[in-house]
């Protein structure tokens, strides 16, 4: 889920370019305990990149929020980057296992766009729901590592796209349904990149168009 370069330099950039930099979680907690820990740490990164921005999101500013000390906060993450990695993660996977959990061939649906729409629903959420994602969204481009990942999650849903839409029109050309796909995906990430993002001003408006076009194209899929 790419930015354009002009989107790019309106983000907050948390990234330092260093390529070798490690971002992975240093430590995976198996305990209770330690698992908990770590969400705490995931949350409070979230509230503070929601509320001060990446300028102002630090280890210490973190620690200090969990009164914890920045020791026991390295325990987990070597740096920053490290949390927001995870959080990125954690933000694909959940755009994963919304795919799975309303699959077509699991789940009864009475027509396509009720598919479609309840897929969306969920997207949705994740985009409204997620503090700091321009933060989010710059780690996906600037993580070599993650970066794979995002390129890797974003062809699951297009090819769980296609295979929804076949699902529904089995006749339905191989080629059209793939460029359907690809072509759903990419208009829905970046209109909601613009409403939940960039906050434009006619953010509802813009939102009823998407399904107008959602809806034209799949009559235009049938139509073929």
């Amino acid at each position: 889920m790419e930015l354009s370069i002009e989107e790019d330099a309106k983000l907050s950039k948390v990234v330092v370019d260093e390529p070798a930099k490690q971002i992975k979680i240093r430590k995976q907690p198996s305990q209770p305990r330690g698992i908990k820990t770590v969400e705490r740490i995931l949350e409070a990164t979230r509230e503070i990149l929601q509320s001060e921005g990446a300028e102002g999101f630090t280890m210490k500013k973190v620690a200090e929020r969990l009164g914890m000390s920045k020791g026991s906060l390295y325990e987990y993450f070597p740096n920053k980057e490290s949390i927001i990695y995870v959080i990125a993660d954690q933000w694909l996977d959940a755009h994963k296992q919304n795919f799975l959990s309303n699959s077509p061939s699991e789940r009864h649906y009475d027509n396509c766009m009720a598919w479609v729409e309840q897929v969306a629903a969920g997207t949705v959420k994740l985009y409204a729901n997620q503090p700091g994602l321009p933060e989010v969204l710059n780690v996906l481009r600037t993580s070599p590592e993650l970066h794979q990942h995002d390129l890797m999650h974003d062809k699951f849903v297009v090819e769980a796209s296609a295979k929804g839409f076949k699902h529904f029109y089995p006749e339905a050309d191989e080629v059209e349904v793939q460029a359907l796909a690809q072509t759903l995906f990419t208009m829905t990430h970046y209109v909601l990149i613009d409403v939940y993002v960039r906050h434009v001003a006619n953010g509802e408006q813009v939102m009823n168009n998407l399904k107008f076009a959602v809806s034209a194209l799949l009559l235009r899929l049938v139509n073929r």
